[in-house]
């Protein structure tokens, strides 16, 4: 489909379409990674196979060099790079860069908070509650 789309699209448009689809991809990608709701939870271990479908992603609008230059495949790649090496980190680490606010993992406390929000563990969970004052669930 995107070769079709290259094809009808003129030449000097064609990169800034593509780089639009990608900017799109990569933001939907991180809404399901950040925003992706209650049921939408996310072990350290899942870190892995975020990085391999991130690379595919990226792969796919490179396209074997006949795409994207690298570059600018991997400038509008790096926010969810940090987003997934995030999701890979041990809860205490998040915790403890969230609660220090040092800023050393490289990202800003909403972007750990919403980690955390969707981690599996109960330590995670235990933490925003506590942190954040929510209330038990009538559940």
């Amino acid at each position: 489909e995107l070769n079709q789309l290259c094809d009808i699209i003129v030449e000097p448009l064609r990169d800034r379409v593509v780089t639009s689809l990608l900017q799109a991809a990569l933001e939907g990608l991180l809404r399901v990674l950040l925003d992706g709701g209650a049921s939408r939870i996310f072990s350290a271990s899942d870190a892995k196979l975020l990085e391999e479908d991130l690379e595919i992603l990226k792969e796919f609008f490179i396209s074997g060099g006949d795409g994207l230059p690298r570059g600018v495949v991997e400038n509008q790649v790096a926010r969810v790079r940090l987003v997934v090496k995030l999701h890979g980190l041990e809860t205490r680490e998040l915790i403890e860069d969230l609660r220090t606010s040092s800023g050393k993992l490289g990202a800003d406390n909403q972007t750990l908070l919403r980690i955390l929000c969707h981690r599996a563990d109960s330590e995670a969970s235990q933490f925003v509650k506590k942190q954040y004052k929510i209330p038990k669930s009538s559940a």
